[in-house]
């Protein structure tokens, strides 16, 4: 490989290395890194250390990438990218341990350029992968600052922000489940702690679901006192201790109120409003609840 670069030197011309690296390219190799990857290393150092200028390498590697022979072959525009993250980091903490610049990320930069203008590398791997500072010395970004801004909001929107489910088709899985929860709550049972240990386990469950499937919450409160409503007369001691156990009530320490929570009163409102608004045929279809 040495030979060829210097032939490369001397006569002006890289065909002979191209043909080296094209027939390394296309030999199929389960190495990481592939070895066509040793070559495009050595081509680039010589870009860097002067030996080569960066139009001359920014053509071969434009011209090797366009002799990939198909799918086995190793991707040159990915590995240029990962070498140039290498290469970048390196002269970074190169820098830092000298009291001056070396001004090889400068001609790094410079040898970045001449790769970019020959488009065959696509920009949203470079994106991916440098570093942002570095982005934005090759022109990729316009402003390192807002660009870290957007990333850190796209970010958040994906990884953090919870998608909540309002509507019974969005999550028909998850409602489901949670009527059937509720329902199970409603077995006949007479004895007060029972009440109590059943409703403090279907609320566990309930709060789990809403994790799981990213019910909203305020939805599930909603159904929850539909469920009440329908069975009010038979079954109003469990859901009136799941209510006061739940986090949609007030909590309270002794005869002072500590927290406010007024979700279940406004969803109630909201369902009374629904119910005026709504015309009915007699007194019998209204929901008990509102009695």
């Amino acid at each position: 490989m040495e030979e060829q670069i210097a032939q490369w030197k001397e006569s002006g011309s890289h065909e002979g290395l191209l043909n080296y690296a094209t027939a390394i390219l296309n030999t199929l190799s389960n190495d990481l890194p592939h070895p066509v990857a040793a070559v495009i290393q050595l081509v680039l150092l010589e870009a860097l250390s002067n030996g080569l200028t960066t139009t001359q390498v920014a053509s071969f590697l434009s011209q090797l990438s366009g002799r990939r022979s198909g799918p086995s072959s190793a991707d040159v525009a990915s590995i240029i990218v990962d070498l140039f993250w290498v290469m970048e980091v390196e002269i970074e903490v190169e820098n830092e341990n000298r009291a001056t610049n070396s001004g090889r990320l400068e001609k790094l930069c410079l040898l970045a350029k001449a790769i970019i203008q020959q488009g065959f590398i696509p920009e949203n791997i470079m994106k991916e992968r440098w570093e942002i500072s570095f982005l934005e010395q090759v022109g990729l970004i316009q402003n390192a600052r807002l660009f870290t801004k957007r990333v850190i909001r796209i970010n958040t929107a994906q990884l953090y922000k919870q998608h909540k489910y309002n509507l019974l088709q969005e999550e028909s899985e998850g409602y489901s489940k949670l009527i059937t929860e509720l329902a199970s709550g409603t077995a006949d049972c007479d004895d007060d702690m029972q009440i109590v240990s059943r409703a403090s386990t279907v609320l566990d469950n309930v709060i789990s679901l809403i994790g799981y499937f990213d019910l909203d919450p305020n939805r599930v409160l909603a159904i929850a006192l539909d469920v009440f409503a329908a069975s009010i007369t038979t079954h109003y001691r469990f859901f009136i201790q799941f209510l006061k156990m739940s986090p949609w009530s007030s909590q309270s320490t002794g005869d002072r109120i500590t927290s406010k929570n007024k979700a279940c009163a406004q969803i109630l409102g909201f369902m009374f409003q629904d119910l005026q608004a709504t015309p009915r045929e007699s007194p019998q279809d209204a929901p008990e609840l509102g009695i």
